[in-house]
């Protein structure tokens, strides 16, 4: 089995598509006051190696494999693919709806 075979499915792309829900609805949560987790400093350092750390575990979930190399490897593409992806994203809503990034 080659890597891109692997790497280019359609449970691939879905994880990488509940990835960014689950990052949009973590975002989301409300906090004390006018506030949310995605506007706190905390939750901005740590965004970076959520979306890998989300793309292992599911992967593993998923199953597949007969190593631990291509759960791993597959989880780390989908959170590759769903936090650069969703930067793509958010930056065509704001430039072609005209909204503000926040």
């Amino acid at each position: 089995m080659d890597i891109m075979s692997i790497l280019l499915t359609p449970q691939v792309l879905g994880l990488s598509a509940g990835i960014i829900a689950v990052l949009y609805g973590i975002g989301k949560i409300p906090l004390k006051g006018d506030t949310t987790v995605g506007k706190t400093v905390w939750w901005r350092k740590v965004l970076p190696i959520v979306p890998l750390a989300l793309g292992v575990a599911g992967a593993f979930t998923m199953g597949g494999g007969d190593t631990i190399e291509t759960p791993v490897i597959t989880g780390l593409w989908a959170g590759f693919v769903a936090a650069h992806g969703r930067k793509v994203v958010k930056r065509l809503l704001v430039d072609n709806l005209g909204g503000t990034e926040g």
